[in-house]
């Protein structure tokens, strides 16, 4: 609060949405599909915004020049981690969905049936992964980084249709092998993410 407002009502929003999730009357785990929309903005949008403003990187001084650029940029960056979020709540109530359908809570697998939460969860994720591309094509991005983003999707598109190839089993002993695998490699994946960036901004910006 005594650095930045905005942070501190970005901080107030994100404890808010969670407490709200599980917490009556609010409730919104039991609303699907809002439980997947909360979710992506509480765990996704807010806090990239807290990071962001961290900096700060955005006022409500539009007239700078350069402010509503920043702004754009905060929106279509922000977009790929909400989808993200949505798509992994989506696997995670999916996982959950004997458990909440025994208690009546009406997730977003409980209401439209696993299979229809799969392919919903399928295509946001290669919704998030074609985003720098369509971007690109439509004159959004100030850095010309396409030919390096298809490096990374080329690999990106085959283990995503293994993903969904393999989550078409949506048993909770199949759930719990990814999961397993998810934890294993997540710290190499991630690692192997972080070089990819640091490679193409300096190829990019240079040293």
């Amino acid at each position: 609060f005594l650095t930045d407002i905005s942070i501190f009502l970005l901080l107030l929003t994100f404890m808010l949405l969670g407490i709200g999730y599980s917490t009556p009357p609010v409730c919104f785990k039991n609303r699907a599909p809002l439980d997947v929309i909360v979710c992506g903005v509480g765990a996704g949008i807010i806090p990239f915004l807290i990071g962001v403003q961290t900096a700060p990187l955005l006022t409500l001084d539009l007239g700078l020049p350069w402010m509503p650029q920043r702004y754009q940029d905060a929106i279509l960056a922000s977009i790929p981690i909400f989808l993200i979020q949505c798509a992994g709540q989506v696997y995670q109530v999916i996982w959950d969905h004997e458990a909440d359908a025994l208690a009546n809570v009406n997730t977003f697998a409980v209401k439209y049936g696993k299979k229809t939460a799969l392919r919903f969860a399928s295509g946001l994720l290669l919704t998030t992964i074609s985003l720098p591309i369509i971007f690109e094509l439509l004159n959004l991005s100030l850095i010309p980084f396409l030919n390096w983003y298809l490096i990374a999707f080329a690999f990106l598109v085959p283990c995503l249709i293994y993903f969904m190839k393999r989550t078409q089993d949506a048993s909770a002993k199949n759930f719990k092998k990814l999961r397993d695998f998810a934890r294993r490699a997540g710290m190499a994946i991630l690692f192997l993410l972080i070089i990819y960036v640091l490679i193409v901004r300096i190829a990019l910006n240079g040293l």
